[in-house]
């Protein structure tokens, strides 16, 4: 075992990539004796990432924020489905507080950071949805800045999340906290706000020489992030009955089937947009597409991800089955203690 204060930023990236591919391997095993080795071994390497990562957001050495950047962005995308809700928090809460001191727009200036923290960024902003009780929540906890997105953006082509969309969401997450937390009301002007929603139409991408032949793929994501972000907006914000959002589901599930299309290589959506439409389906057709769609990405992906989601959207509709909880929100189902932990990102 190194000690912590000798180590470095990239030590920190081995063992949380190692740990990651572990617990990977662990779940695709048949072996029994394999699974266990893999699962020991996974969070061996987990504990020992976390005490080194740990020194370092402490010490916080400017030669070590690139690597402490990526670990962090590591911890907040693989450990929601792997670990307890109250462990990925404390490294919510650990990013944040580090990126309120260590002015990332002063450093971060490479294709590599940029990229990483805008991916960081987009990811809390998704993880706060579900989070809105919660102290990190709070604006003045919440340091993950759209204002300081750095430029050029690049999510749009990796993920299909164009900039728009994700100042939009960050928006409405923000409002969604406030109303939940406080009680405030959202502003007067909602309806403008979803106006400017709606003519958020997701552009043409530029698709980089290097992912050339993904321009649909690209375009399904960014309309899915579309209409996901209307849903949330309607349901979230307006206090509409699921009733009102089946059309706006229908035609996010037309594009999330799409993706079905593409089968040369594993991929996977991000989750989010695909929850906030397929948490709210009510007819029983439009379920049964959603879960023939499930069924295809838990093999496509290969992620563990999408085999505990598949069990948690049968349970929601089987609550909203339950008199008085047929509008319960997604996130409040999910915060129930009888509810398996996964976080939507």
């Amino acid at each position: 075992m190194s000690p912590a204060s000798s180590s470095t930023g990239s030590v920190v990236l081995f063992y949380l990539v190692s740990s990651a591919a572990a617990f990977h391997l662990s779940v695709h095993l048949e072996s029994v004796d394999q699974k266990s080795e893999f699962l020991t071994l996974a969070l061996s390497h987990q504990n020992q990432g976390i005490r080194h990562l740990q020194h370092h957001l402490a010490v916080d050495d400017p030669a070590q924020r690139e690597s402490v950047l990526a670990s962090l962005l590591l911890c907040m995308t693989y450990e929601p489905i792997t670990v307890e809700r109250n462990f990925w928090l404390t490294h919510l809460r650990g990013a944040s507080q580090w990126l309120h001191k260590v002015n990332v727009t002063s450093w971060a200036h490479t294709e590599s950071t940029i990229t990483m923290y805008q991916m960081l960024v987009s990811t809390a902003t998704m993880l706060r949805s579900q989070i809105l009780s919660e102290e990190v929540a709070q604006d003045g906890n919440f340091h993950f800045e759209m204002e300081t997105m750095l430029e050029p953006y690049y999510l749009h082509h990796i993920f299909g999340l164009p900039k728009k969309s994700l100042e939009v969401m960050s928006n409405m997450i923000a409002m969604a906290v406030r109303l939940h937390q406080y009680g405030e009301e959202p502003p007067l002007d909602l309806e403008r706000f979803e106006m400017e929603l709606y003519l958020s139409i997701p552009p043409d991408c530029h698709i980089p020489a290097a992912t050339r032949g993904q321009e649909d793929l690209v375009h399904h994501y960014a309309q899915i992030f579309y209409f996901g972000s209307i849903i949330y907006c309607k349901r979230r914000l307006r206090g509409l009955p699921l009733a009102d959002v089946q059309p706006l589901v229908e035609q996010a599930i037309d594009h999330i089937e799409a993706l079905a299309n593409y089968k040369s290589r594993p991929y996977s959506p991000i989750l989010w947009p695909v929850a906030m439409a397929f948490f709210e389906v009510q007819d029983i057709l439009l379920r049964k597409r959603v879960l023939a769609w499930l069924d295809f990405i838990i093999k496509q992906s290969t992620l563990l991800m999408w085999q505990k989601v598949r069990p948690l959207v049968c349970s929601l509709w089987e609550e909203r089955a339950i008199s008085g909880k047929e509008e319960i929100y997604w996130e409040e189902f999910l915060g129930e203690p009888s509810t398996p932990s996964i976080m939507i990102v």
